[in-house]
């Protein structure tokens, strides 16, 4: 069989469950190791939209455990949005420079106004989220006073989690310094071990976009106005559920009194940085073309996912673009939606596969696998 330098298939002797030993890692060690780091990662990663008023702790929970599971099955959904986002706010920002009352916000405001963190209150007591293009319009024709909204502020209602992020920095540390010291006594890696790394990758691209994003704001900032509800929503009647392409999404302007739920659908699809993020995804998971499986089964159906994963995307997007576009009320067309769904439907599955193909792997592995690293023997130095 080739080789690569990638492949694992260099011991003869393969292993199923190992118990903790002396000098040895076991199955506990390395579940633990890769499970710790990616729900870390996952964690830090994401940064929800401000949840409705009436939305209770434990749907809130619920709502992060789903993204997170989301963000553990396709990182590069999430890395994208992230990267879509960082393009939509920067936009942003320069719209706040045309507008005398918002020159002084920055990426974070952006960030804050995009995900539904502005509330306007009306002198009725009536309280409503407004578009991001409904509430620049507001701004700038004067329908609306925008207090001071230091910075400082939204750094004090956004939940850090620096703790959380400090144990993801060090456990990611630590992951890639035991990746590396295997490399260097060439000790083959699992199929788990090369999953968490693609994980770790993904996420990393997250958090950097998401950088100036506020994390976990519960409420949003309330806006007072002497404006009544019908005033403000009469400055454009059409602009209440206008799509603001900057931003790449749209945030329907809802009443507080129903439900003050944020409706969004992708208003814009940047085609680039999408295939740039996504379809980086299945040549990563090619790394182990060579790994040794359980079965050759196994083997065969990893690498043909793999491609499929690394050129499905391209097919997809490009038609999930155009059904975006559809929504906005241009030409439909049943070739597009006939091709987009199997497409989708199939990249989840396969998606999946490889996650769980990752786990279920480990019950055959290279002995050295479990070998731990010896850093006297790697790097003398240190034994000296």
């Amino acid at each position: 069989m080739p080789s690569s330098p990638m492949a694992n298939t260099q011991d003869e002797i393969y292993t199923g469950w190992k118990s903790p030993a002396f000098c040895d890692r076991s199955t506990l060690d390395l579940l633990y190791g890769c499970g710790a780091t990616m729900y870390l990662c996952c964690w830090a990663a994401v940064h929800l939209n401000v949840p409705a008023d009436d939305e209770s702790a434990v749907v809130r929970t619920i709502r992060k455990v789903r993204w997170m599971f989301v963000c553990l099955i396709m990182p590069e959904y999430i890395a994208w949005r992230a990267v879509n986002e960082l393009w939509g706010a920067r936009i942003l920002v320069e719209e706040f420079a045309a507008i005398s009352t918002l020159q002084h916000w920055t990426l974070a405001h952006a960030f804050l106004l995009e995900m539904g963190g502005i509330s306007l209150t009306t002198a009725a007591g009536e309280r409503f989220r407004p578009s991001v293009k409904h509430f620049l319009l507001l701004a700038k024709t004067g329908r609306i006073v925008v207090p001071e909204l230091p910075r400082e502020d939204i750094e004090d209602k956004s939940k850090a989690d620096w703790i959380v992020k400090g144990l993801a920095v060090f456990q990611i540390l630590r992951f890639a310094l035991g990746l590396m010291g295997r490399a260097l006594q060439h000790s083959p890696v699992s199929t788990l071990e090369l999953f968490t790394v693609i994980v770790i990758f993904y996420t990393l691209l997250t958090y950097i976009c998401w950088w100036h994003k506020p994390k976990d704001v519960n409420r949003p900032f309330r806006i007072s106005t002497s404006a009544s509800y019908k005033e403000l929503t009469s400055a454009s009647k059409s602009n209440m559920y206008e799509q603001f392409r900057a931003p790449g999404r749209r945030i329907a302007l809802t009443d507080s009194n129903r439900s003050e739920r944020m409706k969004s659908i992708p208003a814009y699809v940047p085609l680039g940085s999408c295939l740039l993020v996504t379809t980086g995804f299945g040549p990563l998971h090619a790394l182990a073309w060579y790994y040794h499986f359980p079965t050759p089964a196994e083997q065969i159906i990893w690498r043909v996912s793999a491609i499929i994963c690394s050129v499905l995307p391209c097919v997809v997007i490009p038609l999930f673009s155009s059904a975006i576009q559809d929504r906005l009320g241009r030409r439909r067309t049943m070739v597009n939606l006939i091709v987009l769904v199997p497409g989708v439907v199939m990249y989840v599955l396969l998606r999946l596969y490889l996650l769980s193909e990752s786990l279920l792997s480990i019950r055959s592995v290279p002995a050295g696998v479990y070998r731990v690293v010896r850093w006297s023997t790697v790097l003398p130095g240190i034994g000296a």
